[in-house]
């Protein structure tokens, strides 16, 4: 079986802004995309704002965050993917009938 490399494994970087755009506008807050944990970290442990929303993709990954900044208020780390998969659910459900219920999308790993 062939490896999988991690840019197969991301997600688009589109759908990832577009929820943290959106958990920013619902919270009344700025939001910072952490497309990997432990590298933003690393990068900013040391010199970020308090008040923003943190998304990492994963719940995994928020994880991390909430690990390594135990400080930080409920609710500043807020993973995408579940919220992704949230409404992908609720237009499944509302679908009238199967051919309203969109297909997964192509992850282009030939």
């Amino acid at each position: 079986m062939p490896e999988r490399s991690d840019q197969d494994t991301r997600p688009e970087r589109k759908t990832h802004h577009l929820v943290a755009t959106e958990l920013a506008r619902r919270h009344g807050r700025q939001t910072v995309v952490v497309p990997d944990a432990r590298n933003w970290l690393q990068e900013h442990k040391n010199r970020w704002r308090a008040d923003v929303i943190l998304v990492p993709w994963s719940p995994a990954e928020a994880e991390i965050l909430r690990y390594a900044l135990p400080d930080l208020e409920d609710g500043r780390i807020l993973a995408a993917s579940p919220r992704v998969a949230w409404a992908n659910r609720c237009r499944n459900a509302r679908a009238r009938s199967a051919g309203e219920i969109p297909t997964p999308r192509d992850t282009g790993g030939e």
